[in-house]
């Protein structure tokens, strides 16, 4: 039996079906992925485009995305993330997928960076006295046999050589006790008084030194009446570095070889460094024949100034701590020399001289000669805020001079020596200096206009004596001194500074008697021997 068929019905059955089927074919494909670090550590706010269809999202906390019912088919994928490098590739969708993106973090280029410090002419502007600041690049540049002869190049800065590797600082004209040479907030102390007696300072270790040209007794005592040296030499190192130096310095003249090597380093707040110094030098050479000492003509063989060759080694030891507002160090140093003396003017008459022992190499050491060792041990710690600072500076010094002669009778000294004394037969002079130094600095800016400043420090110092010629007797010395500074300025090209220093000592002489007879006549023809 046939039914007749009605197109009408057959649609109505059909068409249920075919939306269906277009339902499902229009639901599309999920793509869900995760953006991660060079780590695996998900990356939030990632930007991902998809195309064709310029699908676009960005990744949740956890780095995932999901990007629903993009139809079957290829498609490019690109993800951007700020300090990663761009990514890009082609998928093929079938089915739904899940991708994971590892990122790469990008490397850039960037332009020099040139910064230019204005420290120096900061100082200059807040200095009222005459101020140089030099670097260890100007001290390299100018490097010659010592510390003193290096800085010479600066306008009233000038020198007194002491043989070929050493030399005592001037300032215009003034020298010795009237020049103070501050060494890392502590005044250097030996025996500055002697014109044979050099600066004991490692010239390789000095980063930074300024020089005030003028009467700065206000805040650094009396000593400082021509001027002072303020020599640093310890720069903090940048954090998580480590770096060394190795210098070596060659001169022609006294054939001096020299040698400093360095090494530093700092975690976070710690850090350390270290430096050793060696140098050598000869005898030095002239232009000249011939020299005049005490009117007695000195003939030269080679041009060379007989016996002041000498050596030097110096140790260094820092370390210390930096955080936001404090800073302290400790500083451990020696300085060693050995040197000659020019054989034929000292001690001994310019004739009397053994030019052929003495001549028979330019870098001996012969009789007279000198040594020096010269220990210093620093600590310091310092506070600071916006416009509050605190400095507070304890120091120990030793320093031991030793002068070597063959024993010379004057006057009534016995014509041989003794068997009987405390000293050897050679020792014509030694010099035993400790001293013990403590001083704390306070200083108050309100800005660039005013600031006050005020301090106190105090020594205590034992000189003792020794060898069979005496120059000055043994001493021991309390010194204790205060100021009050304060710095304004009126107006731009105008600043005003005032203070007041008071300063009190108290200096017991110890007696010194000769260790040998004099005798003493009186007016009755008596001889007693005192």
């Amino acid at each position: 039996m046939a039914f007749p068929i009605n197109p009408a019905r057959l649609l109505m059955v059909v068409l249920p079906f075919l939306s269906l089927v277009q339902l499902e074919g229009q639901k599309g494909i999920s793509f869900h992925g995760k953006v991660v670090d060079e780590n695996g550590a998900g990356l939030l706010g990632a930007s991902i485009l998809i195309t064709p269809g310029n699908y676009h999202t960005i990744t949740d906390t956890a780095g995932v995305f999901i990007v629903r019912n993009i139809p079957q088919g290829k498609y490019i994928v690109e993800i951007a993330y700020i300090g990663y490098d761009r990514f890009k590739d082609t998928i093929t969708a079938r089915s739904d997928i899940f991708r994971t993106f590892r990122l790469n973090p990008a490397t850039e280029s960037l332009a020099e960076v040139v910064i230019t410090s204005r420290y120096a002419d900061i100082r200059k502007q807040q200095e009222p006295l005459n101020l140089e600041t030099v670097n260890q690049q100007y001290i390299r540049r100018n490097i010659g046999g010592s510390l003193m002869e290096s800085l010479q190049r600066l306008p009233g800065v000038t020198s007194i050589e002491i043989g070929s590797g050493q030399s005592k600082p001037v300032i215009r004209g003034l020298g010795f006790n009237r020049v103070v040479v501050m060494e890392d907030d502590i005044k250097h102390e030996a025996q500055q008084w002697g014109e044979d007696h050099g600066l004991e300072t490692d010239q390789y270790a000095a980063e930074q030194v300024e020089i005030i040209r003028g009467p700065a007794s206000l805040m650094y005592g009396s000593d400082a009446i021509a001027g002072i040296f303020l020599i640093r030499t310890n720069e903090v190192p940048a954090q998580n570095t480590i770096s060394g130096s190795f210098d070596l310095t060659g001169r022609s003249n006294n054939r001096l070889a020299g040698m400093s090597a360095s090494l530093t380093a700092r975690r976070k707040a710690i850090y350390a460094s270290g430096r050793i110094t060696a140098i050598s030098y000869g005898d030095y050479i002239l232009p000249v024949d011939s020299v005049d000492i005490y009117s007695y003509r000195i003939a030269l063989r080679r041009h060379s100034l007989r016996n002041i060759a000498g050596n030097e080694t110096d140790f260094h030891l820092t370390t210390g701590i930096v955080t936001d507002h404090f800073k302290g160090h400790i500083i451990l140093s020696s300085i060693n020399t050995h040197a000659g003396f020019f054989a034929n003017a000292h001690g001994l008459e310019p004739r009397n001289v053994d030019t052929q022992l003495n001549d028979q190499s330019n870098r001996d050491i012969q009789y007279p000669w000198q040594e020096a060792h010269h220990s210093k041990l620093i600590l310091s710690g310092e506070y600071a805020n916006e416009k509050f600072r605190m400095e507070m500076v304890f120091g120990y010094q030793n320093n031991l001079r030793n002068e070597w002669s063959p024993y010379v009778s004057h006057g009534f000294m016995p014509p041989r020596f003794p068997d009987n004394m405390p000293f050897p037969e050679d020792l014509e002079r030694k010099f035993n200096k400790n001293v013990l130094t403590g001083q704390t600095n306070l200083f108050y800016s309100s800005g660039s206009k005013w600031s006050l400043a005020c301090g106190f420090n105090g020594e205590l110092k034992d000189n003792t004596i020794g060898g069979w010629s005496m120059i000055i007797p043994s001493f021991h010395q309390k010194t204790l001194g205060g100021f009050v500074l304060t710095k304004g300025k009126l107006w731009e090209q105008l600043q005003v500074t005032g203070g007041i220093r008071y300063d009190a000592g108290l200096l017991n002489t110890r007696a010194y008697y000769d260790w040998f007879s004099t005798p003493v006549v009186s007016a009755s023809n008596d001889t007693s021997y005192v």
